[in-house]
């Protein structure tokens, strides 16, 4: 067992591992979504008001979720924050209700997103020198005989 550990695949199955995590933690689907065009929405919307039941609007991705009242999700992308204003004024004058998040995110979770991939790479930096220099603490002691 402490073969495996000392071999080059083992840092491979780490590395695999934590690009898999994030990739799962950072871009998480949400289910399956009909996608559709912001035109063909909207068009939805004036003839078929009721057949909607909550709309949300990302300003941060530009982006429209709706929930129809079958419980089918969708969302759609609109261009610029004044198709935003438009489609928001047509949802007031059909009844429908909306939603909108806020503008922004967490700034601990904007440091958390731009310095964990510096400190994971200087973890497993360490991790390989330890390997290479057989373990224990002789990280950066390269000038010495044994």
């Amino acid at each position: 067992m402490n073969r495996f550990f000392r071999s080059a695949l083992f840092p491979l199955i780490v590395i695999v591992l934590l690009v898999y995590l994030a990739s799962q933690t950072l871009m998480r689907g949400g289910g399956k979504e009909v996608k559709t065009t912001l035109s063909a929405l909207i068009q939805q919307v004036k003839t078929q008001p009721a057949e909607f039941k909550d709309f949300t609007f990302d300003p941060n991705k530009q982006k429209i979720s709706y929930e129809r009242q079958d419980g089918a999700k969708g969302s759609v992308s609109y261009p610029t924050p004044q198709a935003q204003i438009q489609f928001q004024n047509l949802l007031e004058s059909r009844s429908v209700q909306f939603d909108s998040k806020g503008v922004g995110s967490s700034p601990w979770w904007s440091i958390l997103t731009s310095l964990l991939p510096f400190v994971l790479l200087f973890g497993f930096w360490i991790f390989l020198m330890n390997q290479v220099q057989g373990g224990g603490s002789k990280v950066m002691s390269f000038g010495k005989s044994r």
